[in-house]
């Protein structure tokens, strides 16, 4: 574990180092430029032979073994106060399956071996420890069998999450989750599993989490799913409401590409350390305190809707490396009581559809930076009640215009721009009240606009080259 924590600080260092050397419109990225060695073929090849395979099958408190010939001793049993726990000693595959209201799976092997647990319609509670805890491995993956579904759960109780905590469990407290690993693990196959934690974290793991298939419900009192190194995602379905993070990695990065989140959680949709990378796929926040939350965001595709209570993306942190915000491509519908992008560096958007729909009062905004705001391509609009948005666009050969009603308008009033002809350039319908509207775009010419909102009307004229 320590070794590929000094690894994975060293390809961080060396991302860094690249970026140092780079212009703040540079397209070369830290997360893309490395995103094929992200996974492995293993971590998406979900077959296994059930000749060769320890079956454990759960009935209620007592667990039931069938160990193939060659095989013996691989397994054992430990007692808990109303059940058993299967600690799992050597390298392989097991089939978990059945029901207990008391009982638990231990991964304990040596640092070189690999274990495929595969989930095959087990219903699993345990208050004590968590339902599957990897204590030793080189790798662990969880397997969900195609067809079938699988629950994990803390407690008996329903999960009730409490809108006005958004702690986490303490570092003492970090075994109670309801899976729990120290090594690598790797949630796949074509099946479903639902998390339920009442009274602790859903997933941690002190290394890297990937998900590359599979269909996940987790609802949790605390944070959702944890990692301290990476979490990775490459596929599946994942739908989250958490009281606290929803997917938290506490010093590394998160990348995700070709999945579906959906996120409900009470403090930050997606917080990670040093960076967020959303190469495509999607990913819909319904509620949350801040969306994307890292030292540096970078979407390079996909549709990523989000409504946050305060900044929908947010770049933090000072120091040698300027935090930023990069948009390449893809399809953002961004809405928020505070700032939509909010940087302590610099933000650039080079292409795709972004829409910012930004509530806030005072100096805030939809766009918030302290190292400037450039757009050089793609169609931008923000749509703000206090704020007057402004971007950079250099030599890049598009327009902005900018529009200030002669009052507030309501939300839900239809919003559209008009050229000198009266074609319709630009059209959408705001969420929020607005007064303020700021566009850039290349379908934006040397011309006079016009826009209109109800009975209210601006005139404007496009700058640029």
């Amino acid at each position: 574990m320590y070794r590929n924590r000094i690894g994975n600080i060293c390809i961080l260092a060396a991302m860094m180092t690249i970026l140092l050397l780079q212009t703040g419109c540079s397209t070369v990225s830290r997360g893309v430029a490395y995103g094929d060695s992200l996974f492995t073929n293993r971590d998406f090849d979900f077959e296994y032979s059930k000749e060769e395979a320890v079956f454990i099958t759960f009935r209620d408190t007592s667990p039931v073994i069938t160990v193939p010939e060659g095989r013996e001793n691989c397994v054992g049993t430990e007692k808990l106060s109303a059940g058993e726990s299967v600690i799992i000693k050597r390298e392989g595959t097991y089939i978990v399956e059945g029901w207990t209201t008391c009982g638990s799976v231990v991964i304990d092997t040596d640092k070189n071996s690999k274990v495929q647990l595969v989930l095959n319609g087990v219903d699993m509670t345990c208050e004590e420890k968590p339902c599957i805890y990897v204590k030793n491995a080189d790798k662990v993956f969880i397997t969900l069998q195609e067809g079938k579904e699988n629950i994990l759960r803390d407690s008996k109780t329903e999960v009730e999450i409490d809108e006005s905590k958004t702690e986490s469990i303490s570092d003492e407290r970090l075994l109670e989750s309801v899976i729990y690993s120290e090594d690598d693990i790797v949630f796949q196959g074509k099946g479903s599993l639902e998390i339920k934690a009442s009274v602790r974290d859903g997933v941690y793991c002190e290394n890297d989490i990937k998900i590359t298939g599979g269909n996940y419900n987790i609802k949790t009192v605390h944070t959702a799913v944890k990692a301290t190194d990476s979490i990775r995602i490459g596929g599946g379905f994942i739908n989250i409401e958490c009281g606290a993070d929803a997917l938290h990695v506490e010093e590394g990065y998160f990348y995700t590409r070709e999945s579906d989140i959906i996120i409900k959680c009470v403090d930050d949709a997606i917080h990670s350390m040093t960076e967020i990378t959303i190469a495509d796929g999607k990913v819909d926040i319904l509620k949350c305190r801040e969306g994307l939350e890292s030292n540096a965001v970078e979407v390079y595709g996909g549709k990523v809707k989000i409504d946050a209570e305060d900044d929908t993306i947010n770049a933090f942190g000072k120091g040698d490396i300027s935090p930023f915000i990069k948009i390449y491509d893809g399809e953002l519908y961004l809405k928020s009581e505070g700032d939509c992008i909010d940087s302590n560096g610099y933000a650039v958007i080079e292409g795709g559809t972004v829409y910012m729909f930004s509530s806030a009062q005072d100096d805030d905004g939809a766009v918030d930076t302290i190292d400037g705001f450039t757009v050089l391509g793609g169609d931008v609009i923000a749509v703000e009640i206090a704020g007057v948005t402004d971007a950079d666009i250099g030599q890049s050969g598009i327009r902005k215009i900018t529009f200030t009603m002669e009052e507030a308008c309501d939300a839900g009033s239809p919003f559209q721009v008009t050229d000198s002809n009266g074609e319709t350039v630009f059209s959408v319908i705001p969420e929020k009240e607005y007064r303020n509207v700021f566009i850039c775009s290349p379908k934006i010419k040397e011309a006079e606009y016009t826009a209109t909102s109800g009975r209210h009307q601006s005139i404007a004229s496009s700058m640029g080259r």
